[in-house]
């Protein structure tokens, strides 16, 4: 190597060292994830305490009583959503995102069939733009700093995430099916003023780090000083308006168990192999030693208020278990696209998930739990 060479090998070396320096922790964890094409297993949340007076129509996700040291998700809450939330008119399949001009198709005097932009004014044209929506025209998603300014690379990184749950979600639906979806996500940087808009939109929520409303499709999401963490609660509220707006109102264990399962993962993991955080399936293991693991079919027959009612812990991780171990097998895909479609289908009619289980899983939920249990043990 040639002095010059070695002089600009050994420059491009030191900008890079002080580049590195000055990047910050979220900088630097998403430089290595995409040099070695992961991203990084979810790790332990933060337990929140919960405070007193909590409301019986919002659980806290991590319970009053929980053990130093539990493995518990972050504190997030909302009034789930009822008939009176919901869109019950049928789907119009109308994009939300307008194209400028539309997608449109006319015959010259030949007979050739063209395509543009712009209508023509002949009897033979025809506007294709429905045809050719895609899911995104579908969903309008906002984000904004509450004050200041967001982290770096926060908005793209997140959008990507949201945008992936979304088209994933709606993915398992037909065209006829999708309806608009608009998600405004506010992330607050100081507690006082979350704490403000906590009581404006969820009053009698004790405590929390993120939550929704149904009225404006707000997700508000307090950052916390671990960044990933700080994703796993945008993603995990942003998953509630999106499956409200996309299937109304769906069991409980479905609704906090497709949020905490999408809460793990970023637009670039929801294309890999799953992989389950070791804390997760710690505590359901601890249950099943204990011979304290329920089963499936008493699980999915709660109502919501006996879901409710439930160890925080335990009533979110099974939730999470159950959509996690459908998502990890074909027949257990094939149940979620079909009873999917059913919610989307009627939206504003709650519906019993043992029910389409016996109908639509092969061994119905007899067979569904032999797996979730090998499962569980597996891991």
């Amino acid at each position: 190597m040639s002095g010059l060479a070695g002089k600009l090998l050994l420059c491009l070396l030191l900008a890079a060292g002080v580049t590195w320096l000055l990047l910050e922790p979220e900088q630097k964890q998403w430089v290595v994830e995409q040099l070695h094409g992961t991203e990084t297993v979810p790790a332990e949340p933060p337990t929140v305490a919960t405070g007193a007076g909590r409301d019986s129509a919002r659980p806290a996700d991590t319970p009053a009583t929980a053990a130093p040291g539990a493995h518990a998700p972050e504190q997030h809450s909302q009034r789930y959503a009822t008939p009176a939330d919901v869109d019950c008119r049928p789907a119009e399949a109308a994009p939300t995102r307008e194209r400028e001009g539309g997608i449109y198709s006319w015959s010259d005097e030949s007979g050739r069939t063209h395509f543009g932009d712009a209508r023509h004014r002949t009897e033979s044209a025809r506007d294709l733009t429905q045809e050719y929506a895609t899911g995104l025209d579908f969903f309008s998603f906002s984000l904004e700093a509450h004050s200041g300014s967001l982290p770096p690379f926060f908005r793209d990184r997140l959008t990507a995430d949201i945008e992936a749950i979304f088209l994933f979600l709606s993915g398992e639906l037909e065209l006829e099916q999708l309806r608009r979806v608009e998600l405004n996500m506010i992330l607050f940087e100081d507690q006082a003023a979350f704490g403000r808009l906590r009581r404006e939109r969820a009053p009698g929520l004790s405590a929390a780090v993120g939550f929704y409303s149904l009225d404006g499709n707000i997700a508000a999401v307090l950052e916390q000083p671990d960044p990933s963490h700080t994703y796993r609660i945008a993603r995990h509220e942003a998953t509630h308006i999106i499956n409200v707006g996309l299937f109304g109102i769906s069991p409980l264990w479905l609704e906090e168990g497709l949020a905490e399962y999408f809460s793990d993962y970023g637009s670039e993991a929801l294309h890999r192999e799953f992989r389950p955080a070791p804390w997760r399936v710690e505590h359901l293991k601890q249950l099943e030693r204990a011979g304290a693991l329920p089963g499936l079919e008493a699980f999915l027959s709660l109502s919501r208020e006996e879901w409710l009612s439930l160890d925080a812990r335990t009533a979110y991780g099974l939730s999470w278990s159950v959509v996690a171990w459908l998502m990890n097998h074909e027949a257990g895909r094939q149940w979620l696209r079909t009873f999917l479609g059913h919610l989307a289908d009627e939206p504003c009619v709650p519906a019993s998930g043992v029910e389409q289980l016996a109908r639509h899983y092969p061994g119905g939920v007899r067979e569904l739990e032999q797996g979730w249990r090998e499962w569980i043990d597996s891991h």
